[in-house]
């Protein structure tokens, strides 16, 4: 999943939405399920709302995760 930096971005994965809040070189801020959830730079993956997320690649204008379903689905 790709969100542009410069805008507000959002997406629905697997039926939960996910808000892009910011971004810095190390981590990125995020709702999930209008949840607050932060991924550091480097974590192999934090959970929330049955997602399994990674930071692929964070640069000056794109913010790159790696989505999946908790179940493996």
């Amino acid at each position: 999943m790709t969100f542009e930096r410069d805008e507000d971005a959002s997406a629905s994965v697997f039926d939960t939405r996910i808000e892009l809040v910011s971004a810095t070189n190390d981590s990125v801020e995020l709702k999930v399920a209008g949840t607050p959830f932060t991924v550091a730079k480097g974590e192999t993956e934090r959970q929330e709302a049955n997602l399994n997320i990674t930071i692929k690649s964070i640069t000056t204008h794109k913010v790159v995760l790696k989505v999946g379903d908790v179940s493996g689905v």
